[in-house]
């Protein structure tokens, strides 16, 4: 779709930020928006809010054809709440619109083949980790089977398939936010729950932040209420944790970082009633990033030191990217020699195959993340040119298949950072442009704050410069 032009130039006729006109309209910025790029339409019912804020008609803004269409053929963003198994996980509640999604053999063979091993992994002695496992390892080999394919249909097919798989527990078993509806025997539930939080984590890649918001208000409480059992407190536990520890990911998708330290601190308590030290790690290290984007580099720091009593009994993938921390927090807190000794370990101990780690599909664990650490520990040092071109490598200016858009976004920031250490003034306008654009689009707002803040860096470097002031209509918020 083309651009809106003639909602820009109602906007700027009104002398409105992207952010203003938004509230004037009642709509969170990544609608509006994608009604400025084109790449959304509105309802009509906020067609009608639109026309009444600008004081002009649908055809004035650029919305004739939405007058004749069946509101049927029209789409729009919402924003959906999570709810709590105590309340409310976010205090706005949305919809979720229905995709009529066609499907491909392997991924529909996945997803059956999934589910009949879930409903009989009760009865077998194999535990949830290794179920979990076995699912992913099955996903990637689809994903492998069907990658030359690269076509719409293979990617909605999977995400089809995974959100079957996620949904297929809260379906089976009537799973409700006041916990099970039905009769169930736990033992049967949560091998479905364990398969579903690994398709949530994917959903969480792709984007789909607004079915995984729905499926944990439904999870989280029926795992809550199964921690209850004796027989399967820790089972029960351990899963709960990882389900908080996705919410820490919706949470920092909406900006909301009272609500991911908050969830952070759940799966941290329920990974101790799990007895499982590498979940506890993983939760004390999302606790630390909370700490680390309310910009209190000392206190991440700290926390970080806390999970490092536990560092003998970590798999190898969460003690190396645990060492990859430190070393950007103690280069953060200008600790030069912690931070390069502690770089180097990260190096030395990540495992060879990092994707077989049984913890691997939990938030902030990847290759990547050592990749981030390390291009983070060299900027913090001074080293520009070093962080450059290992944020480079994935802070690409095109979307990548093989990669998540909010981790392709983020190196794209901090590559604009990289170049305003190295007063590169061309390279910082090319990543921070595509990295604000993108923000907006994929409506990450912890990813457009950080643009922003950066921006506001670049701002500071070259005041008068056009090309950076021309950005300011996209980053500056009032």
């Amino acid at each position: 779709m083309s651009e809106n032009e003639k909602l820009e130039q109602a906007r700027r006729a009104r002398q409105l930020t992207l952010q203003q006109a938004a509230d004037l309209v009642g709509v969170h910025l990544s609608t509006f928006y994608g009604w400025r790029m084109g790449t959304h339409k509105p309802h009509l019912s906020s067609l009608q809010m639109l026309c009444k804020a600008f004081d002009a008609t649908a055809e004035e803004l650029g919305f004739a054809e939405l007058v004749q269409l069946p509101s049927s053929q029209q789409e729009e963003p919402v924003r959906q709440g999570l709810v709590s198994p105590r309340a409310s996980l976010f205090a706005e509640e949305e919809g979720e619109t229905p995709l009529n999604e066609p499907t491909i053999v392997l991924y529909d063979s996945f997803e059956i083949e999934v589910l009949a091993d879930g409903l009989h992994w009760s009865s077998q002695a194999s535990t949830d980790e290794l179920f979990q496992c076995s699912v992913l390892e099955r996903l990637r080999k689809v994903d492998t089977m069907t990658e030359q394919q690269n076509s719409d249909n293979a990617r909605i097919s999977r995400r089809h398939a995974l959100r079957a798989i996620a949904k297929a527990p809260i379906s089976l078993y009537g799973l409700t936010v006041l916990g099970a509806t039905r009769t169930v025997a736990v033992e049967d539930v949560l091998p479905l729950c364990a398969a579903g939080l690994v398709a949530c984590r994917e959903l969480i890649n792709e984007g789909d932040i607004t079915s995984v918001k729905s499926i944990l208000s439904l999870y989280l409480p029926a795992l809550i209420s199964f921690v209850q059992h004796p027989s399967y407190t820790q089972r029960a536990a351990r899963l709960a944790a990882q389900g908080y520890l996705l919410a820490t990911s919706v949470a920092s998708h909406l900006g909301r970082l009272d609500k991911m330290q908050q969830f952070s601190k759940e799966a941290c308590m329920y990974a101790r009633q799990a007895q499982d030290v590498n979940l506890e790690v993983v939760a004390l290290i999302r606790l630390a990033v909370t700490y680390d984007y309310a910009h209190r580099p000392r206190k991440a720091l700290e926390t970080y030191q806390v999970a490092m009593q536990y560092i003998d009994q970590l798999t190898p993938l969460l003690g190396s990217l645990l060492y990859a921390r430190l070393a950007g927090k103690s280069a953060n807190c200008a600790e030069r020699q912690e931070a390069l000794r502690y770089l180097a370990l990260a190096h030395e101990t990540f495992p060879e195959h990092p994707e077989e780690d049984p913890y691997a599909f939990l938030p902030g664990m990847g290759r990547y993340q050592l990749l981030s650490w390390d291009g983070i520990t060299h900027k913090h040092l001074g080293q520009y040119e070093d962080a450059w071109q290992t944020f480079a490598q994935v802070g690409t200016l095109q979307p990548r298949t093989e990669l998540s858009e909010r981790t392709r976004l983020e190196f794209l920031t901090y590559s604009a950072v990289a170049a305003v250490g190295l007063r590169d003034m061309e390279r910082c306008v090319l990543s921070l442009e595509t990295a604000g654009k993108g923000s907006l689009q994929l409506g990450h707002e912890q990813r457009y704050a950080e643009a922003c803040e950066v921006y506001t860096l670049a701002r500071t470097v070259w005041p008068q410069e056009a090309k950076v002031v021309s950005l300011q209509d996209l980053f500056i918020r009032r």
